[in-house]
This record gives C-alpha cells, structure tokens and sequence, in this order.
C-alpha cells in the first residue's frame, strides 16, 4: 500500500470533514452544472501562482550567484542553490497537491447534493486511492489479480518516484526550450537579461494545465463510476451471462493495468455467480463476437487516456466506433441523458 496514496486519501477526508462542518449549500443541480462551475479555473489559477512564485526565487538565485557560469565555479554558491532548489520543488509539489485534494473533496461534497447520483458511495478507500493517484500524477498499479485470473505485473516504490521525477523534468525541459525561443527573440533588446524569469511563466502555465487535466480526469472517474452503478443497477443478469462476463475478463486483460472501475464490476457480478474462467477461456478468439455489442461500446468507453495499439486494433474489428465516439463524448461533458438512454434506462 502505496504511503503517497494513503496521503492523498487522508487529505481528501480532511478537506470532505471541513466541508461538511461548514454545512454549506449546494447550488448545483446536475453533475454537468458542477463540472462547468468556475471552481476548476479558480484552482488552476492558484495552481499557476503556486508554479510562478515557488520557480521566481530559483530564478532569482541562479542570476546572482551565476549557477551556469562555469568559468567561475563556487560550490558553496551551488550547495545553496541546489538546498533552495530541492526545498522550494518539493513545497511547489505539496501545494499543488493539496489543491488538486481539495477539488477532489470539492466535487465529492457536492455530488452528494445531486439527485441523479442517488446513494452511490464516492468515498470509498478504494476509489479515493485512484483520485489520490490522478492527482499525483502516479501510474495505476499492475498486480496478478488471482481472483479472477488477470495476469498483471506489480509495480515498485522506485517506479511510482520515477514517475514523479519525470514530471517534473517535463516542466525543467519545457522552461529550458522557453527560455532559449526568448533569448533568440530577444536578441538586441535590453530586456534580453530578463529572459530567465519567463521560466516562472512556463512552470505556472504548465502546473496550472497539469492540474486541470488531472481534475478533469478525476470528474471522468466519477461519471464512469456512475455509468458502472446504473448498468449494474438494472442490467446485472445481462452482464452475469458467460459471452458478457468473458468478454469484461478480457476487456481488463487488455487494459493491462489495474482498475477499480473493472474490479467493482467483477465484485459485483461475483455475488450473483461465480466467476472461475481460465485465461485461455476469456481470451479465446470470438469472445468479443459473441457479447452484447452494447456493452462492448461501453467497456471500451471507460478509458478517458489513449487507446495502445492493441486495444485500437480491437476496436477497429469489434467495436461500432461512431456508438464509441458519441459515448465517450457524453461520458467526456457528463450528459447522463445521452449516457441513460443509450443504458436504454
């Protein structure tokens, strides 16, 4: 159990905590009317300042003791600078963080006003922990789920960092690109001394877009989430047929990765009856052919990312992609009358 996304799920409950004690009311009528509030652009905005301000001072010092000046080397210069450079990413990532955790207890706290979303719980462990990880920019886990006999590969503390380090390179590389476009543009111009501090400029605009793409990713979460508990609700003898349930075993085989969303479904259909096929019997070449075309648009319409090659080839065969476009688009602005009657609720 990852100590990141523990984290993340204890910030989420406190924020959801405050929320409630303040006993705010909701003026939100529908989920699309919560996911266009202005809300996500006021936190991207702080998101922006945070990614701004925190870069302004390593700025700041790389000017004065002239860090990439290497004809001069002073290491006490560069000890200071690298100290101030670990401590001020470090807090820029922990804001950002918990901006990203209190839009998550945000949306959860107001979901609960929404009539349409019924009694679904959206404050599980569990499914707090695939928020925590969109946030987080963390990879979801690859496990061997004996369960059902999903073969998935685990995945390390060490990878899980990596991922961490890695974004934040993206935003070193991009401030680097634009401060090299600046100082080519701004050649003869006296402002040319001041090209360094557009790299505040680019880490704000870029902190400010990843985390707008991770709470936009997050609202996708909650909107499958419900699709799953109404096709659940009113199809579940459907979906406990044997061509349906092989077909929902090999559609997670292809994800390759961890999902709640599809572990929740299994869960479920397990009440009704067992669920004990072998890998070759769920991967067996029809099995695609022979369920609900319906269900089939759904189960690939669950994933907000890009499809792999793999599953794009799958789509191309078995999949109506126009059913697939106009889904994904009403799972994508959260229009639960589309997404109802193509449930045929």
């Amino acid at each position: 159990m990852s100590v990141l996304e523990e984290f993340g799920i204890s910030k989420i409950q406190k924020y959801y905590s405050r929320l409630q004690q303040k006993k705010q009311v909701s003026s939100f009528q529908t989920i699309s009317e919560l996911f266009a509030s202005k809300h996500i652009y006021f936190v991207t905005f702080l998101a922006f300042l945070v990614g701004a301000i925190l870069t302004f001072p390593i700025i700041w010092l790389e000017l004065k003791y002239e860090i990439f000046n290497f004809e001069h080397i002073n290491l006490e210069h560069i000890g200071i600078y690298v100290l101030a450079l670990i401590l001020l990413i470090g807090l820029e990532f922990y804001l950002l963080f918990l901006l990203g955790f209190y839009s998550i207890a945000y949306h959860l706290y107001h979901l609960h006003f929404i009539e349409e979303i019924g009694e679904h719980n959206l404050s599980e462990d569990e499914f707090l922990r695939t928020f925590s990880r969109t946030i987080m920019e963390l990879p979801e886990p690859k496990h061997h789920n004996n369960t059902y006999n999903i073969q998935h590969h685990n995945i390390s503390n060490r990878d899980i960092v990596l991922f961490s380090l890695l974004y934040k390179l993206k935003v070193v590389v991009s401030n680097f690109l634009l401060k090299f476009v600046a100082r080519k543009l701004l050649t003869r111009s006296s402002f040319r001394v001041y090209t360094p501090y557009i790299a505040t400029l680019g880490t704000g605009i870029w902190d400010a877009f990843v985390l707008y793409k991770s709470i936009r990713y997050s609202q996708h979460k909650i909107v499958i989430h419900y699709v799953i508990n109404q096709l659940l609700s009113h199809h579940k003898e459907a979906l406990s047929q044997e061509n349906n349930l092989k077909a929902i075993l090999a559609r997670y085989h292809y994800l390759s990765q961890y999902s709640y969303n599809f572990d929740y479904i299994l869960t479920t259909l397990q009440e009704v009856c067992p669920i004990n096929y072998t890998q070759e019997e769920y991967l067996e070449e029809n099995v695609f052919r022979n369920c609900s075309p319906e269900l089939l648009v759904l189960l690939f319409s669950f994933k907000a990312e890009f499809h792999t090659r793999q599953e794009r080839k799958l789509i191309a065969i078995y999949v109506d992609k126009k059913r697939l476009k106009t889904l994904r688009k009403a799972i994508k602005k959260a229009d639960l009358v589309t997404i109802s009657n193509y449930l045929n609720i």
